[in-house]
């Protein structure tokens, strides 16, 4: 699915995509939002973010899967808001595994969904993590 916008407000950019899951995934999603209080939309800037810390790892979950699509899946329109050096390197990474920038954002949240159901992320970084949509702070 195609970017519909940008916006830029103090060096984050916010574009509205629509990213396709399936019935499991989109029902994770709304546990954790209930679980949290949070938006699907910050989720994912959320798996995002976790996604681009981990790509210096070796871990196997940093490239997509190639799966065959079964074309099956609900649309969720999102509204994401990320600083623009974060929107190149996802948009690098998807270059670099030639799928779309949405691809790598419905990877990057299924990957945080079963990292949390793995132990490997605490539920303390959703409970921390800001909820207006802001990135949280970075160390200097």
């Amino acid at each position: 699915m195609a970017v519909e916008g940008t916006v830029e407000e103090a060096g984050s950019i916010t574009r509205r995509l629509t990213l396709t899951f399936d019935d499991f995934v989109c029902e994770a999603l709304g546990q954790r939002q209930l679980r949290h209080s949070g938006s699907p939309d910050r989720f994912v800037q959320l798996a995002a973010e976790y996604h681009l810390a981990e790509l210096s790892s070796d871990r196997m979950t940093n490239a997509a899967p190639r799966l065959p699509g079964s074309g099956d899946g609900r649309p969720l329109d999102l509204q994401l808001t990320l600083p623009g050096r974060e929107w190149d390197r996802l948009a690098l990474e998807a270059k670099r595994q030639q799928i779309s920038l949405e691809g790598v954002l419905e990877h990057a949240t299924i990957r945080l969904l079963a990292d949390l159901d793995a132990g490997r992320v605490t539920e303390r970084l959703l409970r921390r993590a800001p909820r207006n949509g802001s990135s949280p702070p970075r160390k200097p």
